[in-house]
């Protein structure tokens, strides 16, 4: 888990997953000062910090916190909000310098053919964005447990669900929020965490019946490799996902 950070490293917008020693995987609507996505942030607006689980202290994990500049933002060229459409809601981040994977575990990118793998099981999202809609952020890493749910179901309540995006939650009281976006939806097979969605919007926070959007990993695989200068984490999967 990373927390996307303003450029001085001072205060938390964003979540992110760190997927390979160079690069993190967020949402592109993080990306930018306008919904419309006409203004982008540049490198100098972003860093990141992994290692960490309370923002307001230092020192309370057992491995380091560390804050890492940001050397270059790939926005996916066809996330274009004014259109109506949220999809491709995706972001490669490399950082300036690599940091050591033995040290802070990247999560394995969902493979290509993982189309329905996740439907019916149990993911979890992370993050430290509000606790309700419109709320106050947590200082402290939270966790919830959520059901993938299929694109059709998703549409019910959602509207237009696309191929590249992935659905999960329902229930009341339990959901990513805001601040919580571009952070990871993984599931955990064989002890490895396995990222498969990308926060990208909901219907507020934790309706029942409602719920959260995310960009599917599977779908941008090809995508997300081709921003990167070296393989991710697992790059041939690396875990059971059906486990």
């Amino acid at each position: 888990m990373a927390a996307i950070m303003d450029g001085s490293g001072s205060s938390q917008f964003c979540g992110g997953t760190l997927v390979a020693s160079k690069y993190v995987i967020t949402a592109a609507h993080c990306m930018f000062f306008d919904n419309d996505a006409t203004q982008p942030l540049a490198t100098s607006d972003v860093s990141v910090r992994i290692g960490d689980h309370n923002l307001a202290a230092t020192g309370e994990t057992s491995i380091p916190e560390k804050t890492v500049a940001v050397s270059a933002i790939y926005n996916h060229e066809n996330y274009k909000p004014a259109t109506g459409s949220l999809n491709n809601d995706i972001t490669v981040l490399e950082l300036a310098e690599e940091v050591d994977i033995n040290v802070y575990t990247p999560a394995c990118l969902a493979q290509t053919s993982d189309t329905t793998t996740f439907d019916g099981k149990i993911a979890q999202a992370y993050g430290w964005g509000t606790t309700s809609s419109g709320g106050s952020s947590s200082s402290t890493l939270l966790e919830v447990s959520l059901p993938v749910v299929t694109n059709t179901q998703c549409a019910t309540s959602m509207g237009l669900i696309e191929d590249g995006q992935i659905c999960a939650g329902g229930e009341a009281g339990k959901d990513s929020c805001q601040g919580d976006s571009g952070g990871p939806l993984s599931y955990e097979s064989n002890g490895q965490h396995i990222l498969i969605g990308d926060v990208s919007y909901g219907n507020g926070c934790a309706l029942a019946g409602f719920y959260g959007v995310y960009g599917r990993i599977s779908f941008y695989r090809s995508w997300i490799e081709s921003k990167m200068s070296n393989p991710g984490f697992c790059p041939n999967g690396g875990a059971n996902a059906g486990a």
